[in-house]
């Protein structure tokens, strides 16, 4: 499958994006930051499919989370660096 993750200051913020991404239906599952990927203090982040990438960072924007880097997780587990 095709994911995003979108890394998040804390895991505070992560929790939380995760609690306003559930009510909004959108199914957002905590994980830990890429290995070798992040050189900042950002460990934890959301991952999300594809499809719902846009509009999980519009609600996260909106509720004052700052993001930070954003990932692309293709189908075979290659891991890329983007912006969304």
């Amino acid at each position: 499958m095709e994911s995003y993750i979108i890394m998040c200051r804390t895991i505070t913020y992560a929790q939380r994006a995760q609690r306003l991404l559930d009510r909004a239906g959108i199914r957002a599952n905590i994980v830990k930051a890429p290995q070798g990927l992040t050189s900042e203090g950002c460990s934890y982040g959301i991952k999300v499919s594809k499809a719902k990438g846009h509009r999980t960072t519009e609600i996260m924007r909106g509720a004052g989370i700052k993001l930070g880097k954003s990932f692309y997780q293709s189908p075979d587990g290659e891991i890329r660096e983007i912006e969304i």
